[in-house]
Order: C-alpha cells, then sequence, then structure tokens
C-alpha cells in the first residue's frame, strides 16, 4: 500500500482473502495486536495490583479509585460492569440495631443484568474496621429529608432481606464490602430502595464530600 501524505488520499488495495480494518492493516494482524495488548494490559494490572498490596501506590493517588481501576481492569472478558452513583443518603435509629446508615444508588445502568459480583466502596469515618456487615435491601420509600420511612422496610420487614457481608479494609479509611449479587439485582428491578447497613460502634461518610461517596462496583454476565 502506498504511504499517506497530507492532502492526498491513497485508496489501498483490498482483497477478500486480506481484508482490512480501518487502519489499513489485516484483520489477522489485528487480531494479533489486540491480543498483545490485552495480555500487556493483564500484566500491568497485576503489577499495579501488587504494588498496592505493598503499599507503594496509595500516598499519591485515591485508593478507592485505584482499587476501581484494578477492579475493571482484571475482570474477564466474558462480563459487563457498572459504577452505580450514590445519590441519597440517610441515618435513623432502630431499637434492636443502633444507628442505621442509608444510601441509595443510580441503578439504571444495570436494569435487566444477571449479576454475578458486587462490591460497595464506602469510606469509615471512625471506628474500628468490622469484619462483616449487617446489610439489608429496603421495602418502603425514603427520601433524605424523611430517612425514617424507611424504619419499617428493612432487616425485621418480612420481604425484605438482608446478610452479614463480608468486609476488606483498603488504606486511607476505605472498605469493601462484598455484597450479595441479589442486592444488586434487587437495585436494579427497583425491587428495593437503596441499602441499609448497620453501622454499630463506628461511622460511615455519607456522599460528602464527593471523593470519599460511597459507589458500588457491579459484574454481570454478558447479555
Amino acid at each position: 500500500m502506498a504511504p499517506f501524505t497530507h492532502g492526498e488520499y491513497v485508496e489501498p488495495t483490498v482483497s477478500d482473502e486480506t481484508p482490512l480494518t480501518a487502519s489499513g492493516i489485516t484483520l489477522q494482524k489485528h487480531n494479533e495486536r489486540s491480543a498483545i495488548s490485552r495480555a500487556a494490559g493483564k500484566r500491568k494490572a497485576k503489577q499495579k495490583l501488587n504494588a498496592c498490596a505493598e503499599g507503594r501506590l496509595w500516598d499519591h493517588v485515591s485508593s478507592v479509585n485505584l482499587a476501581l481501576a484494578l477492579s475493571l481492569a482484571l475482570v474477564p472478558a466474558s462480563a459487563q460492569t457498572a459504577l452505580l452513583e450514590s445519590r441519597a443518603e440517610g441515618r435513623l435509629v432502630l431499637a434492636e440495631r443502633g444507628e442505621i446508615r442509608l444510601f441509595d444508588f443510580r441503578p439504571d445502568s444495570i436494569r435487566g443484568w444477571k449479576v454475578r459480583a458486587a462490591s460497595l466502596y464506602v469510606h469509615l469515618t471512625s471506628g474500628p474496621v468490622p469484619e462483616r456487615l449487617p446489610v439489608s435491601t429496603i421495602m418502603t420509600p425514603w427520601s433524605e429529608d424523611a430517612p425514617e420511612r424507611a424504619a419499617k422496610g428493612m432487616f425485621r420487614n418480612p420481604q425484605a432481606r438482608f446478610a452479614n457481608c463480608r468486609v476488606e479494609p483498603l488504606p486511607q479509611g476505605w472498605l469493601r464490602v462484598e455484597l450479595e449479587p441479589w442486592m444488586a439485582d434487587a437495585l436494579g428491578a427497583r425491587r428495593s430502595f437503596g441499602l441499609a447497613i448497620e453501622q454499630g460502634n463506628r461511622k460511615l461518610n455519607g456522599r460528602g464530600p464527593a471523593y470519599l461517596s460511597p459507589y458500588i462496583f457491579v459484574e454481570a454476565e454478558l447479555r
């Protein structure tokens, strides 16, 4: 194929045996380069993950942003992913469980998904790092102006579901809470008006400041 110069268009020679991509290389060569690029990307992601485990990167970047980026990089090709931003928060007290933290998220991007994994990233403001956190779906609508409306829709509600979710501590006060897949399913189908978390003797950060607001990372099967 003749070289390209500014102001001149050279029609590439294309045959049925050697189809070209838009960049002017054969499909076989394009696929080979793509495979090499994906393999290199995974190697770099694993190197960053090991560096994080050794505490060598956290001083320079936001820990939750890096954790999310690495999660995205390490997801298999057979999966689709989404990040759910928080859109409402609240607090209330239940006599039998103490202070409850409420979070609602924007679920539009996962409607109809078959979720296989979900992680909540939330910042621990004060108190000890828990091994597990009780998390419940919320069956009644609530708002930031009226969080008490959620009181009858969680934990003790017979239609609500809850689980004691495993917690992984991250540097700079972040926690990764392993949600049950059905929790994200309920958010996506709008069967749950957010999630309720039993704080215990600790404080979880809300939506402000923005760089400390909670997110949910969702992984689902390709449709």
